[in-house]
């Protein structure tokens, strides 16, 4: 299912405005920060917490997808390198967990043959982390621009990505399953002409299986909606 939001006014944020500014604390910084991984210059992190407390950091260094891992008894293990060490310009990883323990990291980059790919790997309850896997592709001379990735219902991973071609933007999503592995991606907005027309999208899943997408487009805010195994 699929509809547009229009502009409507944020009557909440003008009450919020509108109230009298309470006095708000700090944060408080607990302890200094600290490097857990390395790897050449790395994109920006992504960063995901378990029920236990376990936490999982990815990046990507020097064109490599890695991922390292926080013990609650405060020991960081060595990061994981999800592809070979050869540099492949690769971009932004994502990292979800599950409170099962499984987790997923999806990223975006170029592969040998110069083309354009959504790249994914699993951790399964065991820790063992699958080998990577392609999740969507363009032609040689586009673009795939993975932009968000969200956990749902029996430990499924979502991706949505911006898909951009020499004449045409769109919105693409996909699933995938620990057992059955990554479906094929599904478009959610018809290329638009103008790159400018579509943003980045959004995406979010619920324990009642739904899935919803949400991207800016023209003057407008588009969402759409839908439940795994259906056609968005």
């Amino acid at each position: 299912m699929k509809w547009g939001l229009g502009h409507a006014r944020d009557r909440a944020g003008e009450r919020a405005r509108d109230a009298p500014n309470e006095r708000q604390k700090p944060p408080t910084r607990t302890k200094p920060g600290r490097g857990v991984g390395s790897g050449g210059p790395a994109a920006r992190p992504s960063v995901a917490i378990g029920a236990d407390g376990e936490v999982l950091v990815a990046w990507v260094g020097n064109g490599v997808p890695a991922v390292v891992r926080y013990r609650p008894d405060g020991h960081w293990f060595r990061a994981h390198f999800l592809e070979p060490s050869t540099p492949l310009a690769a971009g932004f990883a994502h990292v979800v967990l599950a409170d099962s323990g499984v987790a997923y990291v999806a990223w975006e980059r170029r592969n040998e043959r110069g083309v354009a790919e959504v790249r994914a790997a699993r951790r399964d309850v065991d820790g063992m982390w699958s080998p990577p896997s392609t999740v969507a592709v363009t032609g040689e001379s586009d673009m795939v621009a993975l932009t968000d990735l969200a956990l749902g219902l029996d430990d499924t991973a979502h991706v949505v990505a911006l898909r951009v071609t020499s004449d045409a933007v769109g919105v693409v999503a996909a699933c995938g399953h620990p057992t059955v592995g990554w479906a094929e991606p599904a478009t959610l907005a018809a290329p638009a002409r103008e790159e400018s027309a579509l943003g980045s999208p959004f995406i979010a899943a619920h324990a009642s299986r739904r899935v919803v997408a949400t991207w800016p487009q023209g003057r407008a805010v588009h969402v759409s909606d839908w439940y795994p195994g259906t056609h968005p």
